[in-house]
């Protein structure tokens, strides 16, 4: 989502019981804390945040309606807000050994600092009028001591808060209602420990940007503890404020597009699937580009496409010295010179193999030149063919820095032919859509709906983005319960060898028995999660022709389809969410729900979980609609009646870590992901089935308001097995008319009824009034 025009922000001095500001203190930290965020008069610097998002957004206040200010809510810092908990009792340390490591906030200490401040703020009357105005609110949290302190006869690291950004709820009142509203809040020490020696001080400057860049959406891209080695050797490092912030660099060029400060029209593309044609291309220094864009023919940089969501970026960064330039200035320093020509690799969104961040360096070419490029004649080349993980068919060559004007940088990009297969199937986007679009699931409850007990398929669509045909290629199915990380996966198999020609897309099935009953930690599970892995084409006759790119070969949907079953009240559908720690030493876990429509509830068991490595819980999860409900069941009815819920609900639960590290930001991010599709509806139930000869029957009633009435429409699906055959499963299918329903059992099995014993379950699969509901297993025979 692009970032706003406008970003506003509140901040507020904390002060914990038994220790207060005193008026110098104060005065000074309010002052000082004004000038980090928006500047101020001379002396004061000209480095402060306000001044960083402008430039680096390529903000202008008369320009067009791209770039991000940041604002400072009421034009001051506030007064201080007490809260009333001491700081063993709101805190942790992060690093017990280490005296200058910070401390961390325990998890409700965010919701205890918001609930302060919005009492505080409603007593003096202007809560109404501030927190609406606000789009994050910054907590200075007043520093305890200058050094180490003794607690309990131990020694404990320098009380400071440890810079990190959240979310926590807030509220205001009015004349006549309460509003609450989630918003990003940030941690900030009001100072630093006076004793703190100069190698381990951090500018406020540097680290507010940085946590205001997680307020705005962005992750870090640093190694969190969860990267491999070969992925953490291509850091993005210092040219991205979101990896390092301490050289205060810009916004790499992928994180200023998707911020929308950057438009495509700036960026030539270069897709080699489609024109393998490459060309010149004349960059502009980001840090020169007017509002109004790139200038005299220059690009603002150039992208070549790998696949769907996966490209490549190049842009041309430059230190630009004097007046009014406050990022990219000690690019010397960082990366060996201050014109640099640089290539990133940019996958977002969704889980990658192996794991990595957002955006990375690309990785070392063959000659060791790429991708950082300083020198005319370097260039950067994928052309080592012994390397699988790459895709090697091009070349950008770098030629000059123009000598008449060294904000332009002349590039060469070169196309290869590689003739070879490229399968790929797409993972789930993420940020709350955790079902991958290549992935479904078929069965008698309908697309994509789980009936446990029963048995359904399976069906991944693999892609051949390549120029050769990749002849039997194998596809490989598991389940396991809902999860929102990693965990062991259950093997279903691999499914029958299938050519997926050039260009071209195959389906491949698997049948999946859902088990009818299976609790992990006592919690018994509704929803389930399915992973298809497509194994590296490799050619028989010509290995220089097997597949290269295997990332893109794996895909994970936890998703499921559910009915919201009310006849008011509502009835609450619980399950559990699998929730594991595979990499660090310890951690604390959040489970977040997220939804689109105000009119369903999610309940979470456990808002956070502090898990050891290899530690799994089970969170116990739940979903209701709204109906009934005492506040909003009238708003719910409305929607319900207006058909609102003709497009079913998406619901998500996420997990986001916040790891242990004493010198990183600790800024929980997003680790997976478990989405429902949820659809209100009236309950209903099946109060028999028999079997009359050739045909199957049932009668289907509803309730609403507590009064039953037939259902008048809508399909059954009727689901058949022998009892010595239970895998063997048929399904005939049958209209509801007048409140009942009739499928014709198929000669084939009316022909064996002699032999086995029949049985049978009606589906009834729902409408938009009326909640899907299943009739048991019942003997027809």
């Amino acid at each position: 989502m692009p970032a706003p025009r406008l970003w506003r922000v509140l901040m507020v001095p904390l002060q914990l019981k038994g220790s207060r500001f005193t008026a110098p203190e104060l005065t000074t930290s309010r002052a000082g804390w004004r000038e980090v965020l928006v500047g101020g008069p001379p002396p004061a610097p000209p480095e402060n945040v306000r001044a960083y998002y402008r430039e680096a957004s390529i903000f202008s206040d008369a320009g067009p309606g791209r770039g991000t200010d940041i604002d400072l809510v009421t034009g001051a810092v506030l007064d201080p807000v007490s809260v009333d908990i001491g700081w063993s009792d709101a805190l942790e340390p992060k690093e017990k050994t280490d005296t200058w490591a910070g401390w961390n906030p325990k998890p409700s200490f965010w919701e205890e600092c918001a609930n302060a401040v919005s009492a505080a703020l409603a007593d003096n009357g202007t809560g109404r009028t501030v927190l609406p105005m606000s789009d994050v609110v910054v907590f200075l949290v007043r520093t305890e001591s200058s050094n180490a302190v003794a607690i309990g006869g131990k020694l404990f690291p320098a009380k400071y808060i440890w810079p990190q950004a959240w979310r926590a709820q807030f509220w205001w009142k009015t004349d006549f209602s309460t509003s609450f509203e989630r918003m990003p809040v940030i941690f900030m020490p009001d100072t630093l420990p006076a004793s703190m020696p100069a190698d381990r001080r951090f500018s406020f400057v540097t680290a507010t940007a940085h946590e205001l860049g997680h307020t705005l959406g962005l992750e870090d891209l640093y190694n969190r503890g969860d990267y491999p080695a070969e992925i953490d050797a291509r850091d993005v490092a210092n040219l991205d404020l979101m990896s390092s912030d301490s050289t205060l660099p810009h916004f790499s060029l992928p994180t200023k597009m998707r911020m929308g400060w950057i438009p495509p029209g700036w960026v030539r593309s270069f897709d080699f699937g489609a024109n393998p044609a490459g060309g010149p291309v004349t960059l502009q220094a980001v840090g020169s580009i007017p509002p109004t864009g790139p200038t005299g023919g220059r690009l603002a940089g150039l992208e070549i496409r790998i696949q769907d969501k996966w490209n490549y970026y190049f842009e041309y960064r430059r230190t630009i010295a004097g007046a009014g330039h406050i990022g990219d200035q000690q690019l010397t320093a960082t990366d060996g010179g201050p014109q640099l020509v640089v290539g990133t690799d940019v996958k977002p969104d969704g889980k990658a193999e192996p794991a990595r961040p957002v955006v990375l360096r690309l990785a070392a070419d063959a000659d060791g030149e790429g991708p950082v490029l300083d020198a005319a004649g370097e260039d950067y080349e994928e052309t080592d063919t012994t390397n699988i993980a790459r895709l090697h068919d091009f070349r950008l060559v770098f030629n000059q820095f123009d000598p008449a004007d060294p904000n332009s940088a002349r590039v060469d990009v070169q196309y290869v032919r590689a003739h070879r297969p490229e399968l790929r199937i797409a993972p789930a986007p993420g940020r709350g859509n955790w079902k991958s679009p290549d992935i479904d699931l078929r069965g008698p409850a309908g697309e994509n709906r789980v009936a446990k007990g029963l048995r359904h398929k399976i069906v991944a669509r693999v892609h051949n983005a390549g120029s050769k045909q990749a002849d039997n290629v194998r596809v490989s199915f598991e389940w396991l319960p809902f999860t929102v990380s990693p965990g062991t996966w259950n093997a279903l198999g691999a499914a029958p060898l299938q050519p997926v020609p050039p260009g071209g897309v195959v389906a491949f099935e698997m049948d999946w028995d859902v088990p009818a009953k299976l609790q992990v930690a006592d919690v018994e599970v509704e929803h389930f999660c399915v992973k298809v892995t497509v194994d590296r084409y490799v050619d028989p006759l010509d290995p220089n022709q097997s597949e290269i790119v295997i990332h893109n070969n794996w895909a994970q949907s936890n998703f499921d389809t559910k009915g919201l079953t009310h006849g008011s009240p509502a009835e609450r559908r619980w399950s559990g969410l699998a929730v594991t720690n595979p990499v660090y030493s310890s951690a604390l876990y959040f489970v977040v729900p997220e939804q689109d429509s105000a009119h369903v509830r999610a309940y979470v068991g456990h808002a956070w979980l502090r898990l050891a490595r290899d530690g799994s819980r089970v969170v116990p999860v739940a979903t209701e609609s709204l109906a009934g409900d005492p506040v909003h069941g009238s708003a719910f009815a409305l929607a319900f009646r207006e058909g609102e819920f003709e497009r079913p609900v998406r619901s998500s639960f996420n997990a986001f870590v916040a790891p242990p590290d004493p010198r990183r930001c600790t800024a929980p991010s997003v680790v997976w992901g478990a989405g429902l599709a949820l659809r209100p509806g009236l309950r209903t139930w099946i109060d028999d089935l028999v079997r009359d000869g050739e045909a199957v029957r049932g009668p289907i009633r509803a309730s609403e308001d507590g009064v039953p009435h037939a259902v008048d429409r809508g399909d059954v699906a009727v689901v058949l097995w022998f009892e010595s055959r239970p895998g063997e499963q048929h399904v005939v299918t049958g209209e509801v008319d007048d409140g009942a329903f009739v499928a014709v059992v198929p000669g084939h099995i009316l022909g064996h009824l002699d032999e086995d014993r029949l049985w049978g379950e009606a589906i009834f699969l729902g409408t938009p009034r009326y909640a899907q509901c299943r009739s048991g297993p019942r003997p027809l025979s």
